[in-house]
């Protein structure tokens, strides 16, 4: 039945990449989005660059663990930037929020996005659990 839904609108498991990391032509990477909030010092460096350095920082800083920026969008509310970018594995997503953090201008929260297929397999897995007081 899932298959049936998404035969118009396929979603690939995972984003077919170039050159992944591990050095091999079209492997896989996961898909992680990047919350990020700035300090003051930061919100002045925006202020003194323009948005454009911001995404262009980015971009460098993600294509530099091999990865590959998605999105980059500025926010209104708690969340001054969203970022979408493909990692090939969760060791580079942590090194890019780590590096923006001790940069001292924004922290960084990552959170690892999952295709509808994963959702499915996970669904599917057979697991042992006993909640509490059972």
């Amino acid at each position: 039945m899932v298959d049936a839904i998404f035969a118009s609108h396929p979603v690939p498991d995972r984003a077919r990449v170039r050159g992944a990391a591990d050095g091999r032509k079209g492997g896989f990477m996961s898909k992680y989005l990047l919350e990020v909030k700035y300090t003051p010092d930061g919100v002045r460096g925006v202020k003194a660059q323009g948005g454009s350095a911001r995404v262009a920082a980015a971009t460098e800083l993600v294509e530099s663990v091999g990865g590959k920026l998605d999105s980059f969008y500025f926010a209104f509310g708690d969340t001054d930037v969203y970022v979408v970018a493909d990692f090939p594995d969760n060791i580079s997503a942590a090194a890019v929020a780590q590096t923006v953090t001790a940069g001292g201008g924004a922290t960084a929260r990552t959170v690892v996005l999952l295709t509808a297929a994963e959702i499915d397999a996970a669904a599917s897995k057979t697991s042992t659990y006993r909640p509490p007081g059972s």
